[in-house]
């Protein structure tokens, strides 16, 4: 009797737990589709915990519930995290389906989505037309998920541009697919239409890609009687074709309804879309020559930028924090833009810009330096292993990418061009586990996670040394806020003495492109590389002195000058010159100022 009853318990308690899990579940999903993140991720990782409790070994159940807290992660822009989750769920639903099954398509497909949001596209393209293909073999003829991976990989091919025809070709299968499957309105038609008139507006078919925009902000305002982030987007898509198009006012109308359903529907937390119409927000308000408004959003969204680097970098490697980077530099140039337009002569903007610039810059190189000391330290000896191993993979690394294989007397083309393919997939494999590891040792070393490393002007300018001053430059794309157009990259330099953060003097220094061709015969002058040498400068032809000096002086005044007309330098004892881009390559002793000799 004692047994039956013991049975009896464990039976009630494994079903409530059974009922707990699918009540999770569904509460996840719930809340996910109203846009409800953060709410989202707590019940998430007690669903997946619930799931791991129930079911031993690989699981379609964990692997559902891992995937759905990687697409939780994927919305909130924590695109490592995403990454990692998702991986694992691929990982467990290939064990458990080796062949073809929908679960696997699936992940496949939500994997592609992720490495393409992260910049990986020839690593997505691979995903997404795999995804295709499967899905393809289990369901012949119109389906749902057919459509939608039309659409992914239509939208992939729209990001690299070349692809644009192919783009449109996939796009309208998936619209008619839709169209055939679902009567009426539904959120994947409205989806495929405002992805049209995304690629139409690119195209400047101007008149469809105002109809399609439309159309999909109508289906979603009837889908989505309450908030929703579909909806907010389709508002601020349409509000940026009224921007260029000149229909500003229109624009401004819709771009702050938008802001205002993702100040709603994200009050508490960072999302990429909520900083992408903050800032979409800023260009029109500079546009309409109200600066101090746009500086205020443009604030407001670098500081989310800001902290989703953080959240990102905790769990990234190096080429992701750099990818990453790179995706949302556009941001951090229309805010140099607006500073270097607007507020040239503003002390306080001037103070903010820099104040951006080093958080930026040091954010990058923390996490490098953070992790190189973890590696070569012995900090961390329950990692030594693990960071042997990364250390071992990057000396093979670095081996095979200085030493590709060169072809070799009477040596058939094809062989030779097989032997390159081997080695670049060597290098592929080498470098995937590199990212791996690091990815995995990442989130284990706090002093990634960046949570109390603060830099700005002030913490810089304190820890100067007495009598010096810090000549910070740094280059960025220039916004035409009115033309709504690029224009070319310039130089910036920031000079900050000693001890006064609040004494900081901007200087713009002009066309970048002037300055790079003046570094580039520079360097041309001081060392004239030959593949028979190596890049190693003959003894026997060293480089006229006249010709180097002049180079030389040329550069100097073309970065300098500027400076001069407006800073003392000669009254500090030393300078701390912070290069950028192409002025990495000869800020150095090679450039030394000299202010006592006029010559």
């Amino acid at each position: 009797m004692e047994t039956f009853t013991h049975l009896i318990i464990i039976l009630n308690i494994y079903l409530n737990t059974i009922k707990t899990y699918y009540q999770a579940n569904n509460k996840v999903i719930e809340l996910s589709n109203q846009g409800k993140f953060s709410e989202a991720i707590p019940i998430a990782q007690q669903a997946l915990e619930f799931a791991q409790l129930l079911y031993d070994g690989d699981h379609p159940n964990i692997a559902a519930a891992v995937n759905n807290l990687a697409f939780i992660y994927h919305k909130q822009g924590q695109l490592s995290q995403a990454e990692y989750f998702y991986q694992i769920s691929l990982n467990i639903i290939r064990r458990i389906f080796p062949d073809d099954h929908v679960h696997v398509a699936t992940s496949l497909d939500n994997l592609a989505g992720l490495l393409h949001s992260e910049g990986k596209l020839i690593e997505a393209e691979s995903r997404y037309k795999e995804s295709l293909e499967m899905r393809q073999r289990l369901f012949p003829g119109n389906h749902p998920d057919v459509a939608h991976s039309l659409n992914n990989l239509a939208t992939l091919y729209y990001t690299k541009e070349q692809f644009i025809d192919k783009a449109e070709c996939l796009y309208k299968a998936a619209l008619r697919m839709r169209q055939e499957l679902f009567e009426g309105d539904h959120a994947d038609i409205a989806s495929s239409l405002n992805n049209l008139a995304t690629l139409y507006e690119m195209q400047g078919k101007m008149d469809e890609a105002k109809l399609y925009y439309e159309q999909a902000l109508a289906m979603r305002k009837r889908l989505f009687l309450d908030d929703h982030p579909d909806m907010a987007v389709s508002l601020n898509n349409l509000a940026f074709f009224y921007y260029t198009q000149g229909l500003l006012k229109k624009a401004q109308e819709l771009y702050q309804e938008a802001k205002e359903m993702f100040q709603r529907l994200f009050s508490n937390e960072d999302h990429p879309d909520f900083i992408r119409v903050l800032n979409n927000l800023a260009l029109l308000l500079a546009a309409r020559n109200l600066p101090s408004e746009a500086l205020e959003l443009m604030q407001q969204a670098i500081a989310m930028d800001d902290r989703l680097l953080r959240a990102n970098f905790a769990y990234s490697s190096e080429r992701d924090r750099l990818t990453y980077i790179d995706n949302i530099r556009k941001y951090f140039d229309t805010f140099l833009s607006l500073i270097s337009t607007y507020f040239s002569d503003s002390p306080e903007a001037t103070k903010i810009a820099l104040d951006v610039v080093l958080k930026r810059k040091c954010i990058t190189a923390t996490a490098l330096a953070a992790f190189n000391f973890a590696i070569y330290s012995e900090r961390y000896s329950h990692l030594q292993p693990e960071f042997q191993r990364l250390r071992s993979l990057r000396e093979q690394l670095t081996h095979l990418m200085f030493d590709p294989p060169f072809i070799q007397p009477q040596e058939p083309q094809e062989l030779y061009r097989l032997r390159c393919r081997e080695h670049q997939n060597l290098v592929t494999e080498l470098q995937q586990k590199c990212e791996q590891i690091e990815k995995q040792l990442a989130s284990q070393v706090p002093e990634i996670q960046l949570q109390d490393q603060e830099t700005d002007r002030r913490a810089v300018a304190l820890a100067l040394p007495e009598g010096s001053a810090l000549v910070e430059f740094v280059r960025f794309r220039v916004c035409d806020f009115k033309a709504n157009k690029w224009q070319p990259a310039q130089y910036l330099a920031f000079i900050l003495p000693a001890q006064q953060p609040d004494a900081v003097q901007m200087i713009l220094l002009g066309d970048a492109e002037p300055i790079e061709r003046l570094i580039k015969v520079f360097r041309e002058t001081i060392s004239e590389p030959r593949l028979k040498d190596l890049g190693l400068r003959p003894k026997a032809k060293p480089p006229q002195q006249k010709s180097y000096l002049e180079a030389g002086i040329k550069l100097r005044e073309a970065i300098y000058n500027p400076i001069l007309e407006q800073v003392n330098l000669a009254e500090y004892s030393h300078l701390i010159i912070a290069p950028d881009y192409e002025l990495c390559l000869v800020i150095s002793e090679n450039l030394t100022l000299r202010f006592e000799d006029s010559n």
